[in-house]
């Protein structure tokens, strides 16, 4: 990595509290989180593409 340049973009979409309050939802179950795709590491580019281009409906989740 540190011979590249990675950007890494976020959004900002509400407060600390706000966040507090909706883990506790998810983990008491009465929100349920929707994982519409699956990625491993070596597909992150495969994901964000498909997220720049509106392809995912829900979450997609990349893991190592």
């Amino acid at each position: 990595m540190p011979a590249r340049a990675y950007k890494i973009i976020g959004s900002y979409t509400g407060s600390l509290n706000d966040l507090d309050e909706l883990v506790s939802l998810a983990k008491r179950k009465i929100i349920k989180p929707v994982v519409s795709d699956k990625f491993k590491l070596d597909q992150a580019t495969e994901a964000l593409s498909k997220l720049k281009d509106g392809k995912i409906m829900g979450r997609g989740v990349i893991t190592p």
